[in-house]
């Protein structure tokens, strides 16, 4: 440096220092310093901290040993901001404050967004992400009660749970989101749904104080199956396509029975064993018997009867033999024909039952 320019930079440094000395002399009794921009280093000239002002808003900057910025304040239109950085410059730990409320977001080393915890209008907001910064697990509180949402890494919804005042509930979906299984669980007691792909309900099991119950449908919704166990019997319902009842199986105390309807839901047929033997009847499109079949201990027995359910004719057979008899509207007995170790035996009666011919 030749002397010509060691004496332009002596009086550079002179008119530095008396414009700051005059600036001081300005500012002399007063508490207040401004300027867009400040600046605190150490004893080195490193620079560890720059407050300074930008076209969003005041700016603070705090800077580490490596002179890299590790915490930073910022205050815009929108709002306030906070973030601490690692030693790398990587955003760790981010909070801010806006019109839609507080937010706090962690992210791991690569800078990636892992956790992010907010409180909106709507109540507050708990979401984790994986690596790729995917929103994995959520947990919200509604106004209905606390939400918690699993996700696949394509953010579609897996699986959520959800508690209000009187019930808890659970849902499982398959990869498109779509609802296939739903437990609740209220004070009646548990009610657990499975659905096909189109979200159709296709089976249902419920279990409260009265008993159990299993329900399955077909593709369009319809009842077709039902399975039921109670403290009295055991039940097994079968439907047409229409959901009207077609068939019954019961297991009592007294024994099984077997119930069959017709489109209308009229029963037409019923089957059943109690102690004394099986039992078969059937009945007209009114629900009125007019047939029956049984089996005791006596032996076989086979009435008909008519369209009011009065017997009318019976056929049945014991230790001495067939009896068949026909009777009239009033159960009066008319004829009469039965075949013993004696012989056969043929009676015929009047109005009222009196016989009025008999051979032999």
């Amino acid at each position: 440096m030749t002397t010509e320019e060691r004496l332009a930079k002596v009086e550079q440094e002179l008119a530095e220092a008396k414009k700051m000395l005059e600036e001081l002399a300005t500012q002399r009794g007063k508490r207040t310093i401004q300027a867009e921009r400040f600046e605190l280093v150490d004893s080195q000239g490193q620079v560890h901290a720059v407050l300074h002002m930008t076209p969003e808003g005041p700016r603070l900057c705090l800077h580490g040993a490596a002179g890299n910025p590790e915490l930073e304040l910022v205050v815009t239109a929108e709002g306030a901001g906070l973030r601490v950085l690692d030693t790398q410059g990587k955003p760790r730990v981010g909070m801010a404050l806006d019109a839609e409320g507080p937010r706090i977001g962690l992210y791991d080393a690569d800078g990636t967004p892992r956790a992010g915890l907010a409180v909106t209008a709507d109540g507050p907001y708990l979401s984790l992400c994986d690596a790729e910064g995917n929103p994995r697990a959520t947990l919200n509180f509604t106004a209905v009660g606390p939400e918690l949402l699993l996700l696949d890494a394509e953010g579609m919804p897996r699986m959520g749970a959800l508690v209000t005042h009187d019930a808890s509930h659970l849902t499982l979906c398959n990869t498109q989101g779509i609802p296939r299984a739903t437990l609740v669980v209220n004070d009646e007691g548990p009610d657990l749904r499975m659905f096909d792909e189109e979200g159709k309900r296709r089976a249902g099991m419920f279990v409260s104080a009265d008993g159990s119950i299993l329900d399955l449908y077909d593709a369009q919704g319809e009842l077709r199956a039902g399975l039921a166990v109670t403290d009295e019997a055991a039940i097994v319902s079968l439907n047409d396509e229409a959901g009207n009842r077609r068939a019954g199986l019961f297991v009592t105390a007294d024994g099984p029975r077997l119930d069959l309807f017709d489109a209308e839901g009229q029963p037409r047929a019923r089957l059943r064993v109690i102690a004394e033997g099986p039992a078969l009847y059937l009945n007209d499109v009114e629900g009125k018997l007019r047939a029956g079949v049984a089996v005791t201990d006596e032996g076989p027995d086979l009435r008909l009867c008519d369209a009011a359910g009065c017997p009318r004719a019976e056929l049945s057979v014991d230790d001495q033999g067939p009896i068949f008899s026909l009777t009239d509207e009033q159960g009066n007995l008319r004829a009469e024909m039965a075949v013993t170790q004696e012989g056969p035996d043929l009676r015929l009666c009047n109005a009222k039952g009196k016989p009025i011919w008999t051979a032999p």
